[in-house]
């Protein structure tokens, strides 16, 4: 879990049927806490029969089901067999990674050091939305709409931070930028 950098394992039966989960949080109440030895079975500390959702689901009805059960993942579901799983971290940062997530995100933007972040944040969408199948044409707007915002945000904080005069201004965004083909975030524009 640790190399892996994943909050949870899913132990399944020979099928591959989810037959149990271990968690962080078991990991530590039920391991180290408790003072069990490493090198226990997992079957003695792992959650039965996890909770399961069909990875045709919606994203609401992961999330309806983690809130009534009081759970953080759930075993992604195919037939019965194994195919992923999904965590709360993961929905959140779906939403996060969203045109709005983003979008508002810009926005409330106030200091300096999270802009970076939003730059790559803008990056990890277009990872996400060209891994659907969205077309480069499409993709490229988007993103150019997106750095537009980052840089306008960026433009306006830095005016404010200089104690410019307020007077009407603007930016000329040449080449790809210009032509809404922007393919990354404004990186340049962070330093």
């Amino acid at each position: 879990m640790n190399t892996l950098r994943v909050g949870s394992v899913v132990i399944c039966d020979d099928a591959a049927h989810p037959a149990g989960i271990l968690t962080l949080k078991d990991v530590l109440q039920r391991v180290t806490l408790a003072g069990i030895p490493l090198t226990t079975p997992i079957a003695t500390v792992m959650s039965v029969d996890p909770v399961t959702l069909k990875d045709a689901a919606p994203v609401s009805d992961a999330l309806l089901l983690m809130s009534r059960r009081g759970i953080h993942h759930l075993a992604r579901v195919e037939g019965g067999r194994l195919i992923g799983v999904v965590s709360e971290k993961d929905v959140f940062a779906l939403r996060r990674l969203s045109m709005r997530g983003i979008t508002g995100a810009i926005v409330r933007a106030e200091d300096r050091a999270s802009l970076p972040a939003l730059a790559r944040d803008i990056g990890a969408l277009a990872h996400n939305l060209l891994a659907q199948g969205m077309d480069a044409e499409n993709l490229t707007a988007i993103l150019s709409g997106l750095n537009d915002r980052l840089t306008q945000r960026v433009i306006e904080r830095e005016s404010r931070a200089a104690r410019l005069p307020d007077v009407p201004w603007c930016w000329l965004a040449l080449r790809y930028e210009g032509r809404m083909e922007q393919a990354s975030p404004p990186t340049r524009t962070m330093r």
